[in-house]
Formats: C-alpha cells, structure tokens, sequence
C-alpha cells in the first residue's frame, strides 16, 4: 500500500510539473527624440507656398518661382531654429525628399545662412541632385538661420513654378 502510496505521489508530482508553465515577459521601452533644429515659416515662406512637416524637419515648396535663363534667389524661403535655449546642435546632413524640375532647369542650390552661406543642396540641369550636404554645421543655442533658394531655368522653359521637397539630418 505504500508502494503504490509513494508511486501515485510521484506520479502527481510529475504530472504537476509537466504542467507547469513558463513564461518569458520582455519589456520595450522606444524613446521618441524631438528634434532641437526645427524650419519655421520665413518672409517669403507663403509666397512660395511652402508647407513645414509634422515634426519640423521637413520643408515643401509647391511654387518655387525661377527665371528662364537667369537666377532667382529667394531669400528667405523658410528659416531654421535651434529651439534648445541653452545647448547648440548639430546640422548633419540634408536630402532631397523630391522635386519636378527634371531638365528644366539651368541649375538651383539651397543654402543656409547665419552671415555665412552653406550650401545644403544643389540640382544641375538634368533634375539630378549633385550635392547634398553631409557633416557637421554647430547652429548655436536660441540661433535663426535663414534657408535661401536660388536657380534657373533653362533657356526655352515655358513653365513658370515647380515644386521642391527637402529635409534636414541632425
């Protein structure tokens, strides 16, 4: 009787271990980074009917006005921010996110200016983009730079605006 006594209690037991179950939890945590550099709406911004992304980084144009044969600069298309009232941050880079200029123009460029021009973007006469600006440019703490565009059509271009999509790394 003890026999089967102890037989029945290791049977038990090992049936409530088998069903045991284990379970392994695994906790996520994501941190959103808002960006310090942010563009906001400069003197010429509506006139060029230009739209700023969700998150400020993002900078459209949808009638950038150029001049067959000779440039235009606009000279303040947008402006850019460090919105960090005690630390500077850093540009990286910048992209173009799309434009519809194909082979109508002579050539246009993006730059940045703080009393010094940097070029940020520049797309040749074949809707290409040539450079895009990658590496460090320190904008100071509470800094407005402003963002100025320049080209022009080609000779014989009949259409008189075209739109332009960029971004900025930091």
């Amino acid at each position: 009787m003890w026999k089967r006594l102890i037989l029945i209690s290791v049977l038990v037991t090992s049936l409530v271990s088998a069903a045991t179950i284990y379970t392994l939890t695994a906790t996520i945590t994501t941190q959103v980074t808002v960006p310090n550099i942010i563009f906001a709406s400069g003197s010429d911004t509506s006139a060029i009917s230009g739209t700023i992304g969700t998150n400020g980084t993002t900078f459209t144009a949808t009638a950038v006005p150029l001049a067959v044969g000779s440039n235009v600069t606009i000279q303040e298309a947008v402006r850019l921010n460090n919105t960090d009232t005690g630390n500077p941050h850093d540009i990286t880079g910048a992209e173009v996110l799309s434009e519809d200029f194909g082979a109508e123009l002579t050539a246009l460029s993006i730059y940045v200016y703080n009393g010094t021009r940097y070029r940020l973007l520049s797309i040749d006469g074949t809707g290409t983009t040539t450079y895009e600006f990658s590496g460090t440019l320190s904008m100071p703490a509470s800094a407005s730079w402003t963002v100025i565009i320049e080209g022009a059509y080609d000779d014989g271009t009949t259409s008189g605006s075209n739109t332009l999509s960029f971004y900025i790394k930091q």
